[in-house]
């Protein structure tokens, strides 16, 4: 009887193990079912108006971003010329606020920017915001960047400038162009 009853233990015993391994399974093949599932795209959207340049953009390569603030940092601290050339393609174009055009070398863009800091005794930026984005179907890289620009100028006065600016990327991870959005503040 004991033999018979052990055995039946046993039975219960193996029988149970199976089922929870049976349940086990069912659950893990259940969870990953739900993991591969993929959430329906987005509805696309019929836009008022079409843009002239891109309408693919996409998160672009933070360094870029890096190389901007990198640029600004120099600025501040009115760094030699030198530091910062690597960034600049050859040749560069630079629209302003004020729709004036620049179009020359890399070093004579920083000359510019070198001349423009050198109006002030102190310089300061603060972003408020910046972001690489990418053009695929123009394969284009750009940063757009918000920076809040605070200075006194060599004669005291204090100057503040908001700018909104687009930094462009040539294929060779060089800056060949910009433009620049400003909202003065006295």
């Amino acid at each position: 009887m004991r033999k018979i009853m052990l055995s039946c233990i046993i039975l219960t015993a193996v029988a149970a193990c199976k089922n929870s391994s049976t349940e086990i399974k069912a659950r893990e093949d259940s969870i990953a079912t739900k993991a591969v599932e993929t959430t329906p795209a987005a509805p696309a959207i019929d836009y008022a108006y079409k843009p002239t340049l891109a309408a693919d953009w996409t998160a672009g390569k933070p360094e870029y971003a890096a190389i901007v603030l990198n640029l600004y940092k120099a600025l501040e601290r009115n760094a030699p010329e030198d530091s910062v050339l690597t960034f600049f393609a050859d040749s560069v174009t630079s629209v302003s606020y004020d729709d004036k055009t620049f179009k020359g070398t890399g070093k004579d863009f920083i000359t510019r920017a070198k001349n423009f800091r050198n109006q002030y005794k102190k310089l300061s930026e603060e972003f408020i915001s910046f972001v690489p984005l990418y053009s695929p179907s123009k394969d284009m890289h750009v940063v757009s960047i918000w920076v809040e620009e605070r200075g006194v100028r060599n004669n005291g006065k204090a100057d503040s400038t908001v700018y909104q600016e687009n930094w462009r990327f040539d294929n060779a991870g060089k800056i060949d162009y910009r433009s620049v959005f400003a909202r003065y503040s006295f």
